[in-house]
């Protein structure tokens, strides 16, 4: 573990100064300075100190439990972040890793815009929305997408969080629907994407 950045990292996210967690660490604030720095590593009984601060509840983000949430749902949901042009997976569910087109995607890897036409345009669209910078509150879509000569229909929400640093985050909810309701929908609907701005009436 990189002790420095993940102490850097907590302090980011609870906003503590190094005086603050010295005083959680029983430490002095020279020592978390020289951790952060670099320069020193932590001895084993203040490794476990940190450990054990840096799994406490009470300290977690609420991007933290969104994660690990995320992580065991048996649905396919996944959060998603903004990486310059791109767009990168954070976190995939168990039931989003159980589908045949995602097996081999990992936490981190880009986001395939090359999975569909539409698919292509859904990301373009959610990426110009403003909803990663507060401005929607929610993009829902519905789409196809064809993978090994199988089409499927899916529905899929996607709702913004914002860490405490900052970081933009986008949570997706995505449902694999039959063609029938897939019908239903598209016949409810003024277009397969719709954006509900934060200020809507």
């Amino acid at each position: 573990m990189n002790w420095g950045a993940e102490m850097r990292a907590f302090r980011r996210r609870t906003g503590l100064k190094q005086e603050a967690l010295a005083d959680l660490l029983h430490v002095s604030q020279a020592y978390v300075s020289r951790i952060e720095g670099g320069s020193a590593d932590p001895k084993s009984g203040l490794e476990n100190r940190i450990r054990a601060l840096l799994s406490d509840p009470s300290y977690l983000d609420v991007i933290d439990f969104a994660l690990k949430s995320v992580r065991v749902s048996p649905l396919m949901t996944c959060i998603i972040r903004p990486d310059a042009d791109d767009v990168r997976y954070v976190a995939l569910s168990a039931g989003m890793r159980s589908h045949p087109r995602f097996t081999n995607v990992e936490e981190g890897d880009l986001v395939d815009t090359q999975i569909s036409t539409q698919g292509r345009q859904l990301l373009s669209i959610i990426k110009e929305s403003g909803i990663f910078s507060g401005h929607v509150e929610a993009v829902d879509a519905i789409w196809r997408s064809e993978y090994e000569g199988v089409t499927d229909h899916w529905h899929g929400v996607y709702t913004p969080m914002r860490s405490r640093d900052g970081e933009w985050f986008l949570h997706a909810a995505i449902d694999r629907i039959c063609a029938e309701r897939f019908s239903e929908l598209e016949s409810r609907r003024k277009g397969w994407v719709q954006i509900t701005n934060l200020h809507a009436a």
